[in-house]
């Protein structure tokens, strides 16, 4: 895998910070996300150092393709957060 490195002026970046995580995580991944800083391969990467519990969700779509209730994918997000939700709280 290359190695990933974002270009910020902050000095901090979730690949730094990931590994540092020791609580439930759930990371909701755009297939198709348009963001730079948010790239599948970027997010698959911070994913990967996660250290505590962790759960993936692949939605269709980009960035911000969840927002918009009325589309499947909303319901798909709603429903994958609830369940996490139900198993770690």
């Amino acid at each position: 895998m290359s190695r990933i490195v974002p270009k910020t002026s902050v000095p901090c970046s979730p690949l730094v910070t990931a590994p540092y995580l020791a609580m439930p995580v759930l990371m909701m991944i755009g297939k198709n996300d348009e963001m730079i800083h948010c790239n599948p391969e970027l997010q698959n990467a911070v994913f990967d150092r996660i250290s505590g519990p962790k759960e993936k969700q692949v939605i269709d779509g980009g960035h911000f393709g969840l927002l918009w209730e009325d589309s499947s994918n909303f319901a798909k997000a709603v429903t994958a957060q609830i369940e996490f939700l139900k198993q770690v709280l």
